[in-house]
């Protein structure tokens, strides 16, 4: 095991724990919810099926992700092995895009019991992700492929649609901006906050929304770079690097407001802030692990004796 993906691993076990969290306890006690507000016992497990899915498919790509570390300690990254493991990834990401898409009508459940749009919103961030991600693993799966083989030939379909998704992301961001933050600013807490904590939430929450804004406009850039061939370069590479760093700066910032989002209880006093807060700090050190990988495989593509100098 070499000391540039210990830190990497690290972070495998810990969005590890954060699902197993989920899994354990928070997955049941929301089906528990559910039940104790008169959702029929055929949603909730239909529901529970969906959620305990998405779990798994999870869990498999964290075990392809150590073992894309694995491949990437012994020098085999560009090899049949590594493109076969970014494969399956790819079918997981467009798998949980898929599980949640049919566990809509459990979230409209959710949404009529708790009068609050986070759980939709939730909802359709996991739904793009999921497809984003499983995209993104395919061209990145090309272009390793055509790299060991010897060809040149980028996808610029699958660009257009990652451009098309990231158009969209901004119309999200920008509806939680306006519409969700300040819900969230101004709700329900167990105990009234002062106003220095509010205003500390507020920068906090509108800071990880600015953070977001760039990493469209880097993973933008980076589509460019695609297109162009020059993704292997030290201009991509860099671009990923910011990208990784933001996704991890994000993770610090909810990780630092897990104490006010423990306060926040919708209208009927379940722990929505909890849930949505674990849920965050997972997906951003989810998603800067992922950028970190494509990094660190983009470096040796382009000189194997640069890693020490763009150091993850």
């Amino acid at each position: 095991m070499k000391i540039s993906t210990i830190s990497l691993r690290l972070i495998l076990c810990i969005i590890a724990a954060l699902l197993t969290s989920f899994t354990v306890s928070m997955f049941p006690s929301l089906l528990m919810f559910m039940h104790d507000n008169g959702v029929t016992t055929f949603n909730i497990v239909t529901f529970g099926i969906l959620l305990f899915a998405s779990a798994i498919c999870s869990y498999g790509i964290i075990i392809l992700a150590w073992r894309l570390l694995f491949l990437i300690d012994r020098n085999r990254l560009f090899s049949g092995s590594s493109i076969f493991t970014f494969k399956i990834i790819k079918y997981l990401f467009y798998t949980i895009a898929i599980v949640y898409c049919l566990a809509v009508f459990g979230v409209f459940k959710l949404i009529s019991i708790q009068h609050i749009p986070a759980p939709f919103v939730v909802e359709i961030i996991l739904i793009i992700l999921g497809t984003t991600l499983g995209v993104f693993t395919s061209l990145l799966q090309r272009i390793m492929q055509n790299t060991v083989e010897h060809r040149s030939d980028p996808s610029k379909s699958q660009t257009i649609y990652l451009r098309i998704i990231l158009i969209i992301l901004v119309i999200f961001l920008t509806l939680i901006l306006l519409y969700l933050f300040p819900n969230f600013i101004s709700g329900g807490y167990e105990n009234k906050p002062s106003n220095a904590v509010k205003v500390f939430f507020s920068l906090g929450l509108y800071l990880s929304g600015i953070i977001s804004y760039l990493i469209i406009y880097y993973s933008w850039k980076l589509l460019y770079l695609v297109d162009n061939k020059n993704l292997f370069t030290k201009s991509g590479i860099l671009s990923l690097k910011r990208i990784k760093q933001l996704f991890f700066s994000i993770t610090i910032i909810y990780v630092l407001l897990s104490p006010i989002f423990t306060q926040i209880v919708s209208d009927d006093d379940s722990p929505i802030g909890v849930l949505l807060n674990v849920f965050l700090i997972m997906l951003s050190l989810m998603l800067g692990l992922f950028v970190n990988v494509l990094q660190k495989n983009s470096t040796r593509v382009m000189n194997p004796n640069s890693e020490k100098e763009l150091n993850l």
